[in-house]
């Protein structure tokens, strides 16, 4: 299979709009991002995974998309005084909502269900943190100046206490934001993109709540991105759509060519997996989003219990290089066919940093940081978000 963005077609086509991620649970939460510009032409050699999208939105030059039909939240400064210039991250566990973000010094800030920011124990980060709910503990990451990732367990409801940052083993070689997601309750799905472009993946498995990690990255040299590489997981659906008791983990990111590219496969396929465009041709400035409803934690197998079927709802942030803006992609059946990409209500959503995306188990919310130069609705770097 040739790398990302090495076989590109001449034809251009954009979209006008703009993307989002994470989300408070307290009140509505905010979508913050840019809005994708989009090309058609085929995709790249590989193998065809189950992660169809079955649903093409093309437009032509000029063209506005239109309107969402999900019903979605307001923009809320969820962060108050509280700033960032870098991705928010979020977990929601219960009625409990965790807040980590980079500071304008750097450092790294935690709140908790939107209250006042405490530091973190002492460390320095370029790029925007990372935060889950696993084994019964909720552990945030980031990455160091020095290419290493490091992790940091909470001790107290409150938010307040953490304990000291510690080294994930092996040398991550990166300089880009770390992605987590959560397979079957206790393990943490841990991946970077690193120097060369390539995703490396390292599972971190709570049992007993103590870490053991595999100790070493694992590569997927088929394909190069220029961002990170976000992921999430989903529950595999047997015909009858009833869950088959597998899960999936589903990665995407922006290519060598800036197209959003994605692939599907059971975890112990990372190294093999190959890549696909995600339909609609998008492109995006800097990391594209992914998260699902339902709870953060865990899947559920209970088709009567309401988290089966949020947890089949996905939704895809994105920033447009054309105007920074943030758009958003949706799906209602497990990632099987999607809405298309469409500006966000109530405005716009600016940031020059990534958005991010969560659930707080019935509702998926985006968050960014906020350009306050391009908008004055709210100051710069401030915390916004948007249940989308």
């Amino acid at each position: 299979m040739a790398l990302l963005g090495t076989s590109l077609p001449s034809r251009v086509m954009r979209l006008r709009g703009g993307c989002a991620r994470n989300a408070a649970p307290s009140s509505e939460v905010i979508v913050v991002v840019g809005i994708p510009r989009w090309r058609r032409g085929p995709r790249a050699g590989g193998l065809v995974f189950p992660f169809v999208i079955s649903l093409v939105i093309v437009l032509g030059p000029g063209i506005t998309p239109a309107s969402a039909t999900f019903s979605e939240g307001q923009w809320l400064n969820s962060g108050g005084a509280a700033r960032t210039p870098s991705t928010p991250a979020f977990v929601s566990v219960g009625s409990h909502q965790y807040r980590v973000v980079r500071g304008e010094d750097g450092r790294l800030w935690a709140s908790h269900n939107n209250g006042p920011a405490t530091l973190m124990p002492d460390a320095q980060t370029g790029v925007g943190p990372e935060i889950v709910a696993a084994g019964g503990r909720v552990v945030a990451f980031h990455t160091g100046t020095n290419g290493y990732v490091y992790y940091s367990f909470l001790q107290n409801t409150e938010g307040t206490s953490w304990t000291p940052w510690t080294q994930v083993p092996a040398y991550a070689d990166t300089v880009n934001s770390l992605q987590a997601t959560v397979v079957d309750g206790l393990d943490v799905v841990l991946l970077v993109t690193q120097r060369d472009g390539s995703p490396a993946m390292q599972t971190m498995r709570l049992w007993d709540q103590s870490p053991d990690f595999d100790g070493s990255w694992t590569r997927n040299t088929n394909g190069r991105f220029n961002s990170a590489v976000d992921i999430t997981a989903r529950e595999i659906m047997d015909s009858r759509g009833n869950p088959a008791l597998e899960t999936e983990i589903i990665f995407e990111g922006r290519g060598m060519d800036n197209r959003v590219w994605y692939s599907a496969v059971p975890l112990r396929d990372f190294a093999s997996a190959r890549f696909s465009q995600l339909p609609g041709d998008g492109v995006c400035d800097l990391t594209p989003a992914i998260g699902r409803g339902g709870l953060p934690d865990r899947f559920v197998t209970d088709p009567n219990d309401p988290n089966f079927r949020s947890q089949q709802e996905f939704s895809l942030a994105c920033i447009s290089p054309d105007d920074g803006n943030v758009w958003i992609n949706r799906s209602t059946d497990n990632g099987n066919s999607w809405s298309g990409w469409n500006r966000t209500t109530d405005g716009a959503g600016p940031s020059n940093a990534s958005p991010s995306i969560h659930s707080d188990g019935a509702n998926i919310y985006a968050a960014l940081s906020w350009n306050g130069n391009r908008d004055g609705r709210y100051p710069d770097h401030a915390i916004v978000e948007k249940r989308i």
